[in-house]
């Protein structure tokens, strides 16, 4: 259904729009196609091409606990804050970034 909705050329490219575009708490939870997990007690914050896991003034909440996210960004992130070096870090910010509205 996903791949059908998106007019994706593979399942793979499926999943990435999905992931890029959508948040879990987009679909029901028995319409999930990918896996999902529950954010433990950790906060991320993204300012200025870092990560961070308190408050930064100026940063922003990517996510918080609680949160159903994408378990792939949970992973990421996760794997960024460590010091793993991935070339996707920034796009799992941006991607939690792209609705995001600043208030002056």
């Amino acid at each position: 259904m996903d791949n059908l909705i998106h007019a994706s050329a593979t399942e793979s490219e499926a999943e990435r729009e999905i992931k890029l575009w959508f948040k879990p708490s987009d679909f029901p939870p028995f319409m999930r196609s990918f896996p999902t997990e529950v954010n433990g007690h950790d906060y991320y914050y993204f300012k200025e091409g870092r990560l961070f896991k308190r408050h930064e003034p100026g940063s922003v909440c990517l996510i918080a606990p609680g949160e159903v996210v994408w378990k792939s960004d949970s992973d990421a992130l996760h794997c960024c804050y460590k010091g793993c070096l991935l070339p996707f870090r920034g796009a799992v910010a941006a991607k939690y970034l792209i609705n995001y509205v600043l208030e002056i």
